[in-house]
C-alpha cells in the first residue's frame, strides 16, 4: 500500500512538472507581434557603432570577473570573453581584473561586493 502510495505521488509530481515546461500560445498585442517581424540591426553593424564610440570618447573600462572554480571549460569561456572584449574595445581601453572564488560561495560574494565597491 505504501509503495503504491509513493509511486502515484511520483508520477503526481512528474505530471505537475512537465505541465509547467508546455509551451503557450503566442498572445502577443499586434504592436509586439509587428516589432518582432521589423528586422533589428545586424550584429556586425551593432559591432561597429560600439568599437566607433569607443575609439571616438577613450575611456578605459574595468572589469571584474569573478570565477567560482577554475576548471577547463570556464577558463576557456573566460578567455573567449577576454578576447572578444579587447577585440572590440581594444588593448588600452580595457582592463581585467580576474579572481577565483576557490569554489566557496561566500569567497565570491566579498568578491563581487569588492567590484561594486
Amino acid at each position: 500500500m505504501k509503495k503504491l502510495a509513493a509511486i502515484s505521488l511520483v508520477l503526481a509530481m512528474t505530471a505537475a512538472s512537465l505541465a509547467g515546461c508546455g509551451s503557450t500560445a503566442n498572445t502577443a498585442a499586434p504592436a509586439e507581434s509587428e516589432a518582432a517581424e521589423t528586422p533589428a540591426a545586424t550584429t556586425e553593424e551593432t559591432t561597429n557603432t560600439a568599437a566607433d564610440t569607443v575609439a571616438a570618447d577613450g575611456k578605459v573600462y574595468n572589469i571584474g570577473i569573478c570565477q567560482l572554480v577554475q576548471h577547463e571549460a570556464l577558463d576557456a569561456a573566460t578567455q573567449g570573453f577576454q578576447d572578444a572584449l579587447t577585440e572590440l574595445l581594444g588593448e588600452e581601453n580595457v582592463k581585467f581584473d580576474l579572481q577565483n572564488a576557490s569554489g566557496d560561495s561566500a569567497t565570491c560574494a566579498t568578491i563581487v561586493n569588492q567590484f561594486v565597491s
